[in-house]
């Protein structure tokens, strides 16, 4: 007879002791420009929002380049919407070509010579070429004032480039450098590490639970703070696998929100090394989301 594989008993909540929280990412911040450094904003320890400019390089060059082409784009902007001379062209070639009508007119009637006639037509014919020369001027000034809006853009982007933002939430760990400084691109400003979300890993008994159990499933950390207080975290697995393995066990990864304090914004919770408590709730259904997956690429990535 074929043998029918039993649905095993409901597994309990998982709690790990003793976790140590990791940071998720930690990056070296680069000078995106050549320069002198003019200023920087933060100090180590200090908490960075994402975006937040950290180092001031000088940009005057830049400053100078995006004025020059502001200016230059605001005359060739002038000139391509001045319709002045394209209709005083267009009129003077309408009465050239009035007066060459009525020439031709004489003419047939023996009232003006043919050279007279002649040069009516002429002076019709370069009229016209005047008026067209009047028109492309026109559309070569909003073409020139395109190509220095271009240049415009090019200077607010070295200007951009030349502020150094953080790319995340974080933390100062290391200030690299000192204003007055000269850096070359590419060159490290300072380190900073990624705060508002840290990894909590642990190992869990492969006879107790299957790593196709413990994936996605919600978490809640506890930390232990002075006095005999604590305070949670809520996160979720976003790695758990036999790659891992020791033995029968086998590891997991959850990542979870931090906080600051209410009375120190400055000041996360949650710090690497802090030793804490993770329940893996297997009573709550896996959680099926973006952040998960894409947890799960960095974790290819870090094998």
């Amino acid at each position: 007879s074929n043998a029918v594989e039993t649905s095993p008993p409901p597994a309990p909540n998982l709690d790990l002791q003793e976790c140590t929280v990791q940071l998720i990412q930690d990056i070296d911040l680069p000078a995106l420009e050549s320069g002198q450094i003019i200023a920087i904003n933060v100090k180590p320890g200090d908490s960075v929002n994402k975006g937040q400019v950290v180092v001031q390089m000088d940009d005057s060059r830049s400053q100078r380049a995006l004025e020059e082409a502001t200016l230059r784009h605001g005359i060739a902007e002038r000139r391509a919407n001045d319709e002045t001379e394209e209709q005083t062209a267009y009129k003077r070639y309408r009465l050239a070509y009035i007066e060459h009508t009525k020439a031709e007119k004489l003419q047939q009637s023996g009232s003006v010579s043919e050279h007279n006639s002649n040069r009516a037509r002429y002076s019709a014919e370069v009229a016209q070429l005047e008026f067209e020369a009047a028109r492309k001027a026109r559309e070569l000034a909003g073409i020139e004032a395109a190509a220095e809006m271009v240049r415009v853009k090019a200077s607010e982007d070295s200007i951009a480039r030349h502020r150094i933002a953080s790319p995340i939430e974080g933390r100062v760990v290391e200030v690299a450098r000192e204003a007055g400084e000269w850096i070359t691109a590419g060159e490290t400003v300072m380190r900073i590490a990624r705060m508002d979300r840290l990894r909590i890993p642990g190992i869990v008994e492969g006879d107790q639970y299957e790593p196709h159990e413990i994936a996605n499933r919600p978490v809640t950390v506890t930390l232990d703070l002075a006095r005999g207080r604590e305070v949670q975290f809520t996160g979720q697995i976003v790695f758990a696998g036999v790659e891992k393995r020791i033995g029968n066990k086998f590891m997991v990864w959850a990542e979870v929100e931090n906080r600051t304090h209410a009375d120190n914004q400055n000041h996360w919770m949650l710090q690497p090394g802090s030793v804490v408590r993770m329940r893996i709730h297997m009573d709550r259904p896996a959680i099926q989301s973006a952040f998960a997956e894409n947890a799960g690429a960095r974790n290819e990535v870090q094998k």
